[in-house]
Formats: C-alpha cells, sequence, structure tokens
C-alpha cells in the first residue's frame, strides 16, 4: 500500500486546483478550499489513471468487502486534500453525511495519508460512538470555512496520526475533524477515497429537521451513477478493477 499511496501523491499533487478559480463568465467559484491554506480536488479518476487504479485497487475491494457486507459496491466519490502551514485553521468536527447525505447512511470513507501526518500537521481526530445517534445538525463555521456539528463535545476525541501510505477508515456518521497544520514548510497530504452500496439515493437533506437531527426530504429512488467516477469495484461478490480511463473533453 505504501508503493501505491506514492504513486497516488505523485498523481494528485499536478492536479491541485490553482486559487481562485473562476467560471467562464468570470464569476469567482465559491467552495471550501482556500488555496493558501486547503484544497479539494475531486474526481482525480476522471483525470488520472494512476488515481483511478488506486482507488480500484484489491486492498479497497477487500475492504469494501469485508467492512460494507454487500455483493455490489462502487466507488462514492474521492478527492485529494492538501492542508498547507496555516496556524489555527482546522478543518472541524463534522459528519461526511453532513455535507453529502445519501442512503444508505452506511457509506465508508478511507483516509489515505500521502504524507507522515501528526498532531502538529493535522492528522484526522474522531469521536467514537457518536455515529451511533445518526446524521447530526450541522452550522456552518465561518471562521474555518467548513460544516460543523451544531453544539459538539468533544473531550474524548482521539488523535490518529498515520505514516504515509497508512489509512483510517469510518463511517459516513462518525464525527471526525483534522487539525490546524502548525508546521512552517509542510504540506500535509491526504487522498479521501469513499465507496457505497450499489443503488444509492442522494436525497436533499433538512439539517435541522427532526429537533436537529435531520431529516430527509423526498425520496426518488436510485440516484443516476456517472459510471466513469463512480464505477464498481465490487460486483456479485467479488472484486473488480475500474474501468479504462476514457479521453478527456
Amino acid at each position: 500500500m505504501h508503493e501505491r499511496a506514492a504513486a497516488a501523491r505523485g498523481a494528485t499533487s499536478p492536479l491541485e486546483p490553482p486559487p481562485n478559480l473562476r467560471t467562464r463568465s468570470g464569476a469567482l467559484i465559491s467552495n471550501i478550499s482556500e488555496a493558501e491554506a486547503i484544497t479539494f480536488t475531486s474526481a482525480l479518476v476522471t483525470k488520472s489513471a494512476l488515481a483511478r487504479e488506486f482507488c480500484g485497487c484489491e486492498v479497497f475491494q477487500r475492504i469494501v468487502h469485508d467492512i460494507l457486507n454487500v455483493p455490489d459496491v462502487r466507488l462514492f466519490h474521492d478527492q485529494a486534500v492538501y492542508k498547507k502551514p496555516c496556524p489555527g485553521r482546522t478543518f472541524p468536527f463534522h459528519q461526511d453525511n453532513g455535507y453529502t447525505f445519501i442512503e444508505p447512511l452506511q457509506y465508508l470513507t478511507c483516509w489515505v495519508a500521502l504524507s507522515d501526518t501528526d498532531e502538529e500537521n493535522g492528522c484526522p481526530w474522531f469521536i467514537p460512538e457518536l455515529h451511533r445517534r445518526g446524521p447530526l445538525d450541522h452550522d456552518f463555521d465561518e471562521a474555518n470555512s467548513g460544516w460543523t456539528i451544531s453544539g459538539v463535545r468533544d473531550d474524548d476525541a482521539v488523535c490518529v496520526p498515520l505514516k504515509a501510505g497508512s489509512m483510517a477508515c469510518f463511517w459516513s456518521l462518525t464525527p471526525h475533524m483534522t487539525g490546524a497544520n502548525e508546521t512552517v514548510d509542510t504540506v500535509r497530504k491526504a487522498y479521501i477515497v469513499q465507496f457505497a452500496p450499489d443503488g444509492w439515493n442522494i436525497q436533499i437533506w433538512d439539517k435541522r429537521g427532526a429537533g436537529g437531527r435531520g431529516v430527509a426530504l423526498g425520496n426518488t429512488g436510485p440516484s443516476p451513477v456517472d459510471e466513469a467516477r463512480q464505477y464498481h469495484v465490487l460486483r456479485g461478490g467479488e472484486g473488480v478493477g475500474p474501468p479504462p480511463l476514457g479521453p478527456r473533453l
């Protein structure tokens, strides 16, 4: 896995987005990336054959087979997250469902360290057992430019340092955050790879519904799948490799 992670690091770095992305009309794109603090580069599997092979490799096939326990699993989302030196700038406690709610709820996040990460440069932290409460209310944290769980208590949060090539796997309902990069010249690099059972349904999510627990609005059945990006890694309980990378348009 260490060699695969090194290859993924080489594939993700050239694709990091430039600062101040704009639409064709010239409007500034607003998102949670900040060029001098933290950047998110999504859908790398549509741009890099190495990233594509990495996300569909046998390591992830075995993980989703054992943890998700369903016969058909697809890549749901992938993104590289680069955290630059920026004292005090955390990415606050959240559930991945707080950003993208889907049914079934049990989609899996694999947080892969592309560089050594520790408490000093922004490793992940997790709050144990709180996932049992289901989706939680999130508010936008203006100071840290990210959604965060309202009124969360982090007294028992666990710090999880990782060596390059290691990963932390957790449910989409697991509250987690990454600390500030307090170093002077080290960029903390991670690749976030998420998997979900085939047939998921992305729904509009009312973050304040059900007394702050959140509630899904409407149910339209299985959502359309982008076959080029959200390919099978498990079909009929067997691992399958990714389809070839098509031409970029």
